[in-house]
């Protein structure tokens, strides 16, 4: 069977099954598992499902919020590499403004702890946080959404707009190459609206996963990110068309043992 061909029904499967595992792909038919393997990483960098550990789901809640819990285990390995890789945007004395993304909050523990200013929405990277005792940590106030554990909301924005950060670590929903940015729900959209309009650099944090993916709420273009910070798993296309729209694109690689294979 040719590879398209085996793709289309692995997409099928996904389809009515909603989820698939490597081994039994692999035995359906008759091919590796490494193989199996390389099949899911092509159709999870193109946006047609999302890898597991395991195997691979289909993608039911692009235009929902998965709760954080979730979302924190979803390609763990390919968001600490590219938290990692962020790191060395991160000065002394910066002003560095962090949303409640799942990959962030990956970062907000690497966080050195150096005379920084943090201002987060952020519930659960809090904790992380209150460890830098030579860093100012901010916490924004506002409407906690359980799904998400961010705060969100008027009292939120009000507090946001009380500084100025230089610098913004951010992720979002989807990432389109023809619409842009995208977020599941309005308010998460607007919260990320006004910390771009506050932030004079912003740093977009996305796994390959977000790719070919257009969520409910636009949230910009891409062109109003100064540097993309992927994982190696993202697809040459991508990155060069990325490049030639002028983005810097930073690409982190992830040790096998941590990297999220199905």
């Amino acid at each position: 069977m040719f590879a398209e061909n085996r793709w289309r029904e692995i997409l099928d499967i996904v389809k009515n099954d909603k989820e698939v595992i490597v081994a039994e792909l692999a035995k359906h038919f008759n091919v590796t598992q490494e193989t199996i393997r390389r099949d899911l990483k092509k159709l999870s960098s193109e946006g047609r499902l999302r890898r597991t550990h395991g195997g691979a789901v289909a993608f039911q809640n692009d235009n929902k919020d998965a709760p954080f819990s979730v979302r924190e285990s979803e390609y763990i390995g390919e968001k600490r590499a590219i938290a990692a890789a962020a790191l060395q945007y991160i000065k002394e004395g910066d002003r560095i403004l962090l949303d409640s993304s799942s990959t962030v909050s990956e970062l907000a523990k690497m966080l050195p702890n150096i005379p920084i200013t943090i201002i987060t929405n952020s519930a659960n990277a809090l904790i992380s946080l209150s460890l830098l005792d030579k860093a100012k940590v901010i916490l924004t106030g506002g409407l906690l959404d359980p799904i998400s554990l961010s705060l969100e909301g008027g009292a939120a924005i009000e507090a946001l707009e009380r500084y100025n950060p230089n610098k913004l670590f951010f992720s979002c929903k989807g990432v389109d190459m023809e619409r842009g940015l995208s977020e599941a729900t309005e308010e998460h959209a607007y919260i990320k609206k006004k910390m771009m309009e506050l932030s004079r650099r912003k740093y977009l944090l996305a796994d390959h996963s977000k790719f070919g993916i257009r969520s409910t709420v636009f949230l910009a273009e891409l062109e109003a990110v100064e540097c993309l910070i992927t994982d190696s798993g993202i697809n040459a296309a991508i990155i060069e068309d990325l490049k030639n729209r002028g983005l810097k694109v930073e690409t982190a690689s992830c040790q096998k043992n941590e990297m999220r294979h199905g």
